[in-house]
């Protein structure tokens, strides 16, 4: 008869759970969030175009971005956080990303749903590219190949 020792199976989880912990980037956008330069606020404008004409003053840079590359491909992508009142409610902010490429950034962005300060960089990854957690939810949005979902 096989004998079960509890304090073994809580310990494997316990370091599972650490790993998994220690392979995540929390990002608080309001504390990094970077100076964008000019050709990343082009970028932004441009990829973002269709989210940008919801704010309340369209004119102005109102983000957050923090530089993260999500893929792992060395080009650092732009993660955005709205401060518009147009885009913010009680859930939060919206945002999106400005993914990288080898020559610049793309040019439609991918959207992001409200959150208050917080992502969460997961070790995780689908289509080779990091799974993202929002402030505590326990969801996690997985990218798809073409979107986070």
């Amino acid at each position: 008869m096989r004998q079960f020792f509890p304090w073994v199976v809580m310990a494997a989880s316990c370091c599972a759970c650490n790993a998994y912990a220690a392979t995540t980037r929390t990002i608080n956008f309001s504390k990094e969030g970077i100076q964008p330069t000019a050709a990343q606020n082009l970028a932004i404008r441009r990829a973002a175009a269709a989210d940008i004409k919801e704010f309340d003053s369209p004119e102005k840079d109102s983000w957050h971005v923090v530089s993260v590359d999500l893929n792992d491909d060395g080009h650092s992508d732009l993660l955005i956080q709205y401060t518009d009142r147009g885009l913010c409610g009680a859930l939060g902010c919206g945002g999106a990303i400005v993914m990288a490429t080898a020559t610049g950034f793309v040019t439609h962005a991918t959207s992001l749903p409200n959150f208050v300060y917080l992502m969460n960089v997961l070790g995780t990854k689908h289509h080779g590219t990091h799974d993202l957690r929002f402030d505590d939810a326990k969801y996690i949005v997985k990218w798809d190949g073409k979107e986070y979902r």
